[in-house]
């Protein structure tokens, strides 16, 4: 069974290297996700700042804090973490972010993902409500 691949999205930004309320939740949801599924998660040093303050780590980080990636487009993120995705074997998706985030992403990358030939599934959608705006 291949992984599924889980795009942590970070939704706000600290002006320090910490995750705040809404990247902590999405960091717990992301691990949680991975943990019922073996799955490999890609996201943002927003959220790996939290992960990284409970003993945790994402499998693959699209910012780095203090960089020129340091802020990154939803396409970038997509882009980087589609193209991580694919060289580990993922086919099936899920997108993890701010309930009000994860419907703009929807909307937007729509056409996108689309032809990304990945299935994107929202299975996992219920467990969103725990993330705060």
């Amino acid at each position: 069974m291949m992984p599924i691949g889980i795009i942590a999205c970070a939704f706000g930004q600290q002006d320090t290297n910490t995750a705040g309320p809404s990247n902590e939740a999405i960091a717990q949801v992301a691990l949680e996700i991975k943990g019922m599924t073996n799955g490999v998660i890609s996201t943002q040093w927003e959220v790996q700042a939290h992960m990284e303050m409970i003993g945790e780590s994402a499998d693959h980080i699209v910012s780095e804090y203090g960089t020129p990636s340091h802020y990154v487009t939803t396409e970038q993120v997509f882009a980087r973490s589609l193209a991580y995705f694919k060289t580990v074997g993922v086919t099936e998706v899920v997108i993890v972010a701010q309930p009000m985030h994860l419907k703009v992403i929807r909307l937007v990358m729509k056409d996108w993902v689309a032809d990304s030939g990945l299935t994107f599934t929202r299975e996992y959608d219920h467990m969103m409500h725990r993330i705060p705006f």
